[in-house]
């Protein structure tokens, strides 16, 4: 998947997280967070860490694996 931009560029879905820090809300609404920014951020890494690999050394290996970015 290519980086075609945020779908959200309002940060709509953030907005709404903050007034609604409890997990019914976000798993409630667990895919548009997939979708707006989880699926994008990912694509835009992929293209991105390439090109910048070269000036964090042994970082950008260690954060593709990491449990933070699944």
């Amino acid at each position: 998947m290519a980086f075609a931009g945020f779908p959200d560029p309002d940060a709509t879905f953030f907005l709404e997280l903050a007034g609604n820090q409890n997990r019914d809300w976000f798993q409630a609404n667990r895919k548009r967070y997939e979708e707006q920014f989880l699926a994008p951020m990912k694509a835009l890494l992929a293209e991105v860490a390439p090109r910048i690999a070269g000036h964090f050394p042994g970082r950008a290996a260690r954060a593709a694996g990491s449990s933070r970015t699944r």
